[in-house]
């Protein structure tokens, strides 16, 4: 992801690079800023939304009100300048709509779709983010239903407001400050032992409610309000302008960001609150972070006085997608068997992957470049046609611009569209890349590169992330069906996820002579057309045998089957699947040597099913410059609601030191809420790529799974995870179990420059999740998720606990306040660490109680003694903590201390105890824990 401070080298680079998203892997579109003004917003609206001319008219009215607010939230920094709405190809054509070039559904900043009436997200505006504080979302979501309806739209407040709030999460990458419906974390302590709701600022007045009961006031368990308890805002208030937008936007006297200002106490930020935004942010309030983002930094974008904030909006409507294949035919192609595999992986994409209507043409290219095909109309016909103009020989030099010029020329019959780049060489001869860059900005061309082997040249990444592309790597390994993978990503570009081809599997198998291999295929009810199950082979076709669900055997005299004998292709292609559950497969090697098989199946949504199971991979950077880390993102959804405890593998593809040598390593992906996952059970399976092996491109396949303990959360939406709240103000938890499936994605690659083996500079992440559970007289449960020994991978070597009866010491710089030691531990240890991703637990024993609030924060060190960031802060009040009686504070000390305890004594004060009332919380727990 890009940081804020790399900004300044952004604006330095060529003219053309200011094309680029502000995160490049992450923010799906190209805002950017210039004179205050946001330029190259885009907003979608999804093919499935029925035509109505006034959904557009409604969004204008919306953005312009909100463009204004804006202007007056970031202090006159920023407002909407133009924005464009792009129509779904279905709609009827109007004169206002201009032709589609590079705006896509998929690199939509606002996208408009459909809700799914089974799930009770329901109309809530939201934005996916999985990235960190301070970086861009991913996009901001509406439905038609709260466009066009007020009434709809009115519990989420008015309109600007609500959209200035989900752009704070999109654009500045800020987080909410009031506590998730689910979270445990409802209140927090105050330095004077008060108990205090979640809110920013503190200048908002309200009430402790117990939503079950429906009273005013809550009750205290373990010396905090029980989890029925809520801090409700009072709706009115008459002492002007306070709060925080990122708090609630719905409260009529809240307008601006908070920020840290004294001089400002009503729009003060709250930095004690156990909000996200504090977790996430490090107690930074919402102006720090802006001021630290690129679209301000530095006095970038002053306050300016405008005359008008209104946007410019432009209409363009959808196309049917035009694609030129551009594909490397140089001598070095002939190595590693590379014109096979691309001439397979192409005709798999031209027969199976290409939609009827789209268009595509061809071009080779070695020294120089020449057109095979123009543009067609893809069909039956056609696709014959295109297939005799896949390459099977390869001879010559390298002009990669050259080829890039023809693939131009291909398209230049209307401004746009999409060119697929395949090379695995460096430019022998110009034109080269640099040369012809300028051209391909100009006709707003979006180019996919796929690098094949270690040598393609650097600068494929760079062309693809500077037209909005996305990069593949095909290492030259036997077991990679990166090509393959590649074709299919690219054809899915620009599309919605309901258009979208669905991979379920992808793999190379290295079989020996008569050596079988067998596999399930499972097919869920959401999916099932157009069904292809491919297997690609080196010389002689495989035995295939396959047994539905319903047991019928499927094999080569199948009227599904055919070969492809030109291509070494088999397929059985089944229009529409209909069959759910276990697709039994065996493939067998009849030939006399060992050979290389590829197995993929792919599919599509099934007609009327609004809510398929889709997994999509990405990472968070498209290159990397060392000492930096990459991030994983995979997200695991049915629509939009999230699946939770799937099983999902990660599988890393690392560089080799020789041409066609790599290895594979797995990285642990987790929805837990710490490390590189931002927020616990939303959808989003996130790690750390910190096992880098050398400079080159790594790449990454993902397979996902259901189990025993998948569900489906219908509360809830991927990326998002804050829950619907009812009228009521209580919590659903609906949950429901997921019938089997599978499915198969990639990420593409990223390049990694400037590696040092051997360097060990990374520390333990930072633990983001430290809480309070528990409360007792003079103790207090800490729980956390373990980091790693590099950020989150691996095992930390020891912690470091610190404590203070008040915030901003332990804030400023918790070095200066009191560290724990072994000795205040009642239980658990701070000294062994668990492994990355287990639940740590300690009891700590603290020697006041009254009106004293105690804050804890924790870190992690490795072996090197590297000190990761510190946790967020928690506070402990012991004001409602009731006080033992005089036996059992006895017994409690002896316990803690460690003192030798009579045994009669012991039963003594078992006696008393069973014949006192029972004690209610931590108490009980500390009793039964060391008595049974």
């Amino acid at each position: 992801m890009m940081t804020s401070g790399m900004y300044t080298t952004l604006r330095s680079l060529a003219p053309f690079l200011l094309l680029l998203p502000l995160a490049s892997g992450c923010g799906r579109g190209v805002v950017h800023i210039k004179d205050n003004e946001y330029r190259g917003m885009l907003i979608a609206i999804e093919d499935s939304v029925p035509e109505d001319y006034s959904l557009i008219e409604k969004l204008q009215s919306i953005f312009t009100n909100a463009s204004q607010y804006l202007y007056r939230v970031t202090r006159q920094r920023a407002y909407f300048g133009d924005i464009t709405i792009l129509v779904p190809r279905s709609w009827s054509d109007r004169p206002q709509y201009e032709p589609q070039t590079k705006e896509t559904v998929d690199k939509s900043d606002i996208l408009i779709d459909q809700s799914d009436d089974r799930f009770s997200h329901g109309n809530r505006p939201f934005v996916i983010k999985t990235t960190p504080c301070g970086e861009l979302g991913h996009y901001m979501h509406l439905t038609p239903a709260y466009v066009l309806n007020d009434t709809v739209a009115a519990p989420y407040g008015p309109y600007d407001k609500t959209i200035i709030h989900e752009w704070g999460h999109l654009r500045y990458g800020v987080f909410d400050e009031y506590s998730d419906e689910r979270s445990s974390q409802q209140f927090y302590a105050a330095s004077n032992g008060e108990i205090e709701g979640i809110r920013c600022s503190t200048a908002i007045r309200g009430r402790f409610y117990d939503v079950v009961r429906q009273t005013e006031g809550c009750r205290y368990q373990d010396g905090l309000p029980d989890g029925n308890c809520r801090f409700q805002p009072y709706t009115e208030d008459t002492r002007g302008e306070h709060g925080s937008l990122m708090y609630s936007q719905q409260l009529q006297h809240i307008v601006h960001f908070c920020d840290n200002d004294p001089s400002s106490p009503l729009t003060l930020h709250n930095r004690q609150a156990t909000n996200k935004q504090n977790q996430m942010c490090d107690g930074r309030s919402v102006w720090e972070v802006m001021r630290e983002h690129g679209d301000f930094e530095k006095n970038f974008n002053p306050p300016h006085n405008v005359t008008s904030t209104v946007p410019t909006f432009r209409l363009v409507k959808e196309s049917t997608k035009r694609t030129v294949l551009v594909l490397d035919t140089s001598g070095s192609m002939d190595s590693f068997d590379r014109i096979s595999k691309l001439a397979r992986a192409a005709s798999n994409y031209i027969s199976r992957v290409l939609e009827d209507g789209e268009q595509l043409g061809i071009v080779w290219f070695d020294r120089q470049a020449t057109i095979r095909s123009s543009l067609l109309v893809v069909n039956n016909q056609t696709r014959s046609e295109l297939l005799q103009h896949v390459p099977k020989t390869a001879s010559g030099a390298t002009s990669i611009g050259d080829g890039i010029l023809k693939g131009l020329e291909v398209l230049a019959s209307t401004p746009g569209g999409n060119m697929i780049l395949l090379s695995d060489g460096i430019e022998t001869h110009p034109p080269y890349i640099r040369d012809v860059l300028q051209q391909i900005v100009d006709a707003n061309v979006t180019v996919d590169t796929i690098a094949v082997g270690a040598s393609a040249d650097e600068q494929l990444e760079m062309l693809a992330q500077t037209t909005g592309g996305i990069s593949f790597f095909h290492s030259d390994s036997d077991i990679s069906n990166a090509l393959n993978d590649a074709f299919i990503a690219s054809a899915e570009h620009g599309k919605s996820a309901r258009q979208r081809v669905l991979q379920l599997l992808s793999q190379s198998l290295l079989l020996q002579a008569g050596e079988s291999h067998n596999d399930v295929i499972f097919f869920d009810s959401s999916i099932g057309d157009n069904t292809d199950i491919t297997i690609g082979y080196n010389t002689t076709v495989p035995r295939v045998v396959m047994v539905t669900p319903g047991g019928r055997v499927l094999n080569s005299s199948s009227p599904e089957y055919t070969n492809e004998a030109s291509f070494n292709t088999s397929n059985f292609h089944f229009k529409g699947y209909e069959e759910t559950g276990g697709l039994a497969v065996n493939i067998t090697n009849t030939h006399e040597e060992i050979q290389v098989v590829t197995f993929t199946v792919s599919t599509r949504v099934r007609q009327g099913q609004p809510a398929p199971i889709l997994a999509h991979a990405q990472w968070g950077r498209s290159s990397v410059a060392f000492p930096l880390f990459q991030n994983l993102f995979i997200s695991v959804s049915q629509g939009l609601s999230p699946l939770l405890k799937a099983t999902v593998k990660a599988t890393l593809e690392q560089p080799g030191l020789t041409e066609g040598e790599a290895t594979r390593v797995p990285l642990m992906v987790r929805d837990n809420g710490a490390g590189a996952d931002a927020t616990k059970d939303d959808g989003i399976y996130s790690a750390y790529v910190t096992n880098f092996t050398n400079n080159g491109r790594y790449y990454v396949t993902v397979t996902v799974n259901d189990n025993a303990a998948t569900v489906v959360a219908t509360d809830r939406v991927v990326g998002v995870g804050a829950a619907v709240v009812d009228d009521g103000g209580v919590t659903s938890n609906t949950q429901q179990t997921v019938e089997h499936f599978q499915r198969s994605t990639s990420a593409g690659s990223f390049s990694l420059t400037g590696f040092a083996p051997g360097t060990d500079i990374l520390p333990p992440c930072k633990i983001s999740d430290l809480q309070v559970t528990s409360v007792g007289y003079k103790v207090v449960r800490l729980e956390w998720t373990a980091p790693g020994d590099d950020l989150d991978t691996g095992t930390a070597t020891t912690y470091e606990l610190w404590m203070s009866t008040e915030f901003d010491p332990l804030y400023e710089n918790h070095t200066l306040t009191t560290p724990v030691t072994g000795e205040m531990l009642a239980e658990g240890d701070i000294m062994s660490p668990a492994a990355s991703g287990t639940a740590e637990s300690i009891v700590v024993k603290l020697d006041r109680d009254g009106d004293v609030t105690y804050y804890f924060t924790i870190l992690a060190t490795d072996d090197v003694e590297l000190r990761g960031p510190r946790s967020n802060i928690v506070s402990v009040s012991m004001k409602h903590v009731q006080q033992p009686d005089d036996v059992n504070v006895a017994l409690i000390a002896g316990i803690v201390t460690g003192v030798c305890v009579l045994v009669v004594f012991v039963a003594v004060a078992i006696g008393v105890v069973i014949h006192r009332k029972k004690r209610r919380g931590f108490i009980v727990t500390i009793r039964k824990k060391y008595l049974g």
